[in-house]
C-alpha cells in the first residue's frame, strides 16, 4: 500500500468518527517521515478530538506516548505533556522526536537548562537541521544572539535544500539589523521555494525600505 493510500484510509477512519484507529494509522505514516508538518498536525487534531471525546483511550508505544504529550502541549498542558514525553522516552530512548517535543514543553515551563538538554540529546541522536534549528530558537528566546546565529547558520547548511531553514537564518539576521546579510539569507530560501510568501516579502520590505542593494 502506498503512502497516499494510507493517508486516505485514515481519512476514511475519520470520516466514520473512529479516530483511535485512524490515530494509529497516521503514527505508522509518521514514523516514515518524521518531520512532514501535515501528518503531525493530523495526529494532534485527532489527539485533540479523543481528549474532548474524553474516549478511553490509552497509548503503549513510545510514539503515541509522545503524540499524546504533543497534544497536550498545544492544550498548555504543559505538566501532564512532560509526564508523556517522560514516558515516550522511557519506552524508547532513542525517540530523538520526544527529546525535542519535551525540550519545548520544559522550555515554556521555565526549565531552561533541561530544555537545553533534552533539545542537545534529540541531536546527538538525529543530527537534522531541524533540530539544529531549534537550538537556535532556544538561543534566541534567552538573548543569546550570537549562538542563535551560530546554530541557525549551521541548521542551513546542514540541510541546505531546506527553504525554511534559510529563511528563519534570514529572519535572525534581519532582527538583528544585518540586513544584507538576511537578504542574501531570504534568496537563498526563494531559489529552493520561488513562491516562500514570508521570504518574497521579507525581500521586498528590505527593498522597498532601502535597507539593501538589490543583488
Amino acid at each position: 500500500m502506498t503512502r497516499e493510500e494510507r493517508i486516505k484510509e485514515a481519512e476514511e477512519l475519520i470520516k466514520q468518527d473512529n479516530y483511535q484507529e485512524a490515530l494509529m494509522k497516521y503514527v505508522t505514516i509518521w514514523k516514515d517521515t518524521p518531520f512532514d508538518l501535515k501528518v503531525i498536525e493530523r495526529i494532534q487534531f485527532l489527539y485533540s478530538r479523543i481528549h474532548e471525546g474524553t474516549l478511553d483511550f490509552q497509548p503503549s508505544t513510545s510514539e503515541t506516548y509522545m503524540f499524546r504529550g504533543i497534544s497536550r502541549f498545544w492544550e498548555q498542558d504543559l505538566e501532564n505533556s512532560i509526564k508523556n514525553l517522560d514516558q515516550a522516552i522511557k519506552l524508547d530512548p532513542k525517540n530523538h522526536y520526544a527529546y525535542k517535543s519535551r525540550a519545548f514543553s520544559k522550555l515554556h515551563s521555565n526549565k531552561g537548562k533541561e530544555a537545553f538538554d533534552d533539545i542537545r540529546q534529540a541531536i546527538d541522536i538525529n543530527p537534522a537541521g531541524e533540530y539544529i534549528d531549534n537550538l537556535a530558537q532556544f538561543y534566541s528566546e534567552i538573548g543569546d544572539t550570537a549562538n542563535a546565529l551560530k546554530y541557525y547558520q549551521k541548521a542551513a547548511e546542514t540541510e541546505p535544500d531546506n527553504a525554511r531553514l534559510w529563511y528563519n537564518y534570514g529572519v535572525e539576521l534581519m532582527e538583528n539589523k544585518e540586513y544584507q546579510r538576511a537578504y542574501e539569507m531570504y534568496k537563498k530560501a526563494v531559489e529552493l521555494w520561488p513562491q516562500y510568501p514570508d521570504a518574497n516579502s521579507n525581500i521586498q520590505y528590505l527593498l522597498d525600505a532601502g535597507l539593501v542593494k538589490r543583488k
